[in-house]
């Protein structure tokens, strides 16, 4: 299987122009001609509830639909189809892409049972040629935590507002009722993960179910909200928004069986939003009102320099473009409440993107980034 980046933000599609180019080559400044050979897709939600798109982190395009302030939460993609979650909603929306009209929300949900207890960032996740069988051919897989009784419910076809989806419980190797969040790591393995029980499952392919693993070293279950980010091929468990008590990131280098806190930020900073191992290369984490942090390769949090003064940081997620002489660019983004921002820099440094949504002179609030 290829990797794919699912990172969180406070929220974690694709815009309708751009994934009808996304199988393209696309121009762009870059490398030898300036062919993107594998451009990325960003989407990000105001707290007005618009729902904006881009694939170069300049050029943005608004989805219409939007039923104002609070009506999306969470943004995610599957192929062409852009996905959204209300706050706190049991119902999952796939947008279909109209040439005709543009690019607009799907009101209906498709999906009626979404897990209300799961964190919405990181609620669903994409799984490219998972379903790979020699009559069918490759199709990807998309999965969401639900709350119908069985922890996982999935569509073979990009979650297709007409498809079937599929349920998956203990019968697949999951033995807990709920999972809340998933990740993959860099070498394809797939990660479920319940916060209600800290129990984390694994899958490597479709012919084998689901492999409960020890999770040992993680909090008791209730202390705190936590979910599941990777770092190449490290599974790291994030606690959002901890307090002294309960706080920080945890991290384990065997598939999830053993984990281990890593240190403090600044010794004591517990707001944690969001986090992004990027590219396998560097540990991100926004706080909301303590600024971006990066784990040095000497084990220690540095703090990150760009932010407006008194920005609120929702969450940060990494994107990339591949060339066509096969140059990877790397770029992180952060939602926040003073606009969007990007680093080049695998996260040190931090610049405000001047973007043609800032026309009516008000800075966005950023709530939800994909």
């Amino acid at each position: 299987m290829r990797r794919i980046h699912t990172v969180y933000t406070v929220i974690c599609v694709t815009l309708v122009a751009f994934a009808l180019q996304g199988c393209q080559q696309k121009r762009n400044p870059g490398p030898d001609d300036g062919y993107v050979q594998k451009p990325y897709s960003l989407f990000i939600v105001d707290e007005q509830g618009l729902v904006w798109g881009t694939n170069d982190g300049e050029k943005f395009k608004r989805w219409s639909g939007s039923q104002g302030a609070g009506f999306v939460e969470s943004v995610y993609s599957s192929g062409h189809r852009l996905i959204f979650r209300a706050p706190a909603g049991a119902d999952l929306h796939v947008s279909e892409p109209d040439t005709s009209a543009g690019v607009h929300l799907n009101t209906n949900p498709s999906y009626r049972n979404l897990n209300i207890a799961a964190f919405g960032p990181a609620i669903a996740i994409q799984l490219e040629d998972f379903n790979d069988t020699p009559k069918a051919g490759p199709r990807d897989r998309f999965y969401v935590a639900s709350g119908s009784g069985k922890p996982v419910a999935y569509s073979e076809y990009n979650a297709d507002p007409d498809s079937v989806w599929w349920h998956e419980d203990g019968q697949s190797g999951l033995t807990v009722s709920t999972i809340t969040s998933f990740a993959q790591l860099a070498n394809g393995l797939v990660i479920a993960y319940d916060d209600a029980t800290r129990k984390i499952f694994t899958r490597d392919n479709i012919k084998n179910g689901w492999t409960g693993k020890n999770s040992n070293g993680l909090p008791a279950a209730g202390q705190g909200q936590t979910y599941v980010i990777n770092k190449g091929n490290d599974v790291l468990v994030v606690i959002v928004n901890g307090d002294a008590t309960t706080n920080g990131i945890y991290e384990s280098k065997n598939f999830g069986d053993d984990f281990s806190k890593l240190p403090e930020i600044d010794g004591g900073i517990y707001d944690i939003t969001g986090a992004t191992g990027a590219f396998g290369k560097v540990l991100i984490a926004s706080t909301k009102t303590n600024g971006i942090w990066r784990l040095g390769g000497q084990g220690e949090w540095e703090r990150t320099f760009g932010l407006d003064e008194g920005t609120e940081v929702h969450g940060v997620l990494s994107k990339y473009n591949k060339f066509k002489s096969e140059e990877v660019r790397e770029y992180i983004y952060a939602a926040t409440s003073t606009g969007l921002y990007r680093s080049d820099d695998l996260g040190q440094n931090w610049v405000k993107l001047n973007l043609e949504l800032y026309q009516s002179g008000v800075v966005p609030n950023i709530i939800a980034i994909h």
